[in-house]
């Protein structure tokens, strides 16, 4: 049955064993599809099952006719659970959804991960200000905004350039003061 529209990227795997939640691609979503089988071939620990519902969405597959998770399955780290005679619509209905959880997933750790990086940086311009409020030496000042600008903006290079004003206040040239460049130091 179709997981949904035919431009999905949706790509079904058959694998012998149980992954690790490390061999994983953290930006693809993935549902692994968990039978007595599978997680008795892999010898399966708890903490392992525990990682993978960390990174992917897990949906327990019983035996036949059988209508509530075994324990072996750990409920509490599955994202559905189908008998193993479960009807088609039923399957494909519990799988769209298994798809939908594990992209969830991968959101909330983007946005994680987000605003982890804007905490940083707002910190991180916090102690630039404080530091360029307090220097004094106009030349480190200068380098130091930079230098600062550059890491800010993942930039490999950076020049710094002052406009020389008239004496009527309009800008009349510019000159260059400053260059860094990490590929060629030199």
């Amino acid at each position: 049955a179709s997981l949904g529209r035919s431009d999905d990227g949706v790509e079904l795997r058959r694998v012998l064993g149980l992954p690790r939640a490390g061999a994983l691609d953290p930006e693809r979503p993935t549902v692994i599809l968990l039978d007595r089988s599978l997680l008795a071939g892999a010898g399966a620990a708890r903490e392992q099952l525990k990682e993978l519902a960390r990174v992917a969405a897990i949906v327990g597959v019983g035996n036949p006719g059988e209508a509530e998770p075994p324990p072996e399955l750990s409920v509490d780290l599955l994202t559905s659970y189908l008998p193993g005679d479960a009807p088609a619509g039923l399957v494909a209905a519990q799988l769209r959804g298994a798809v939908r959880h594990a992209a969830a997933m991968i959101a909330e750790r983007r946005a994680r991960d987000d605003e982890e990086r804007h905490h940083r940086e707002l910190v991180e311009l916090s102690r630039i200000g404080v530091a360029l409020s307090t220097e004094r030496d106009l030349l480190t000042l200068l380098e130091m905004i930079l230098s600062q600008a550059r890491r800010i903006t993942s930039s490999d290079a950076g020049s710094l350039y002052l406009v020389d004003r008239g004496e009527d206040g309009r800008p009349r040239e510019l000159r260059f003061k400053f260059a860094q460049n990490f590929t060629l130091p030199d």
